[in-house]
């Protein structure tokens, strides 16, 4: 198959950006929603099924990026620099992603707010980078 400027950036932004954009947000919303919840009430179910719901939303955009790695065809160099420009920044957002959310499992598991707030602030910096790569590919 041949890629074309239009496929690249379609992989490059759409596949995942879109994906992390459209959604996560969403999850992560729900899931600082049952921080708060946890905070004021001591309840962890809402927070535990807040967490499951973000993590099978990562698995679905870690599914996507590997899609994306792995694009069929053979890109120009101008669209192989472009689609590994996106895998790096991706990569690094998924990275503090996993990071962000290992803090919320052991917020969770020991009840400290201090290591949920500070997981939830990582996770908030990840959905920064994700949102930074996909401006700046998002014009060319």
């Amino acid at each position: 198959a041949v890629l074309t400027d239009e496929s690249v950036s379609t992989l490059a932004l759409e596949e995942d950006g879109s994906a992390v954009h459209g959604s996560q947000p969403g999850e992560l919303q729900k899931l600082r929603q049952a921080v708060g919840h946890f905070s004021s009430t001591g309840e962890l179910e809402p927070l535990k099924k807040a967490r499951l719901n973000f993590q099978k939303r990562l698995s679905r955009v870690e599914r996507r990026f590997q899609k994306m790695i792995t694009a069929p065809g053979s890109p120009t160099e101008e669209q192989a620099a472009i689609l590994q420009s996106a895998r790096d920044g991706f990569s690094r957002a998924l990275r503090t992603v996993r990071e962000g959310l290992e803090m919320v499992v052991l917020g969770e598991e020991t009840g400290e707010i201090t290591r949920l707030e500070a997981g939830l602030q990582k996770l908030e910096e990840a959905h920064q980078a994700f949102e930074n790569v996909r401006e700046s590919h998002s014009k060319g």
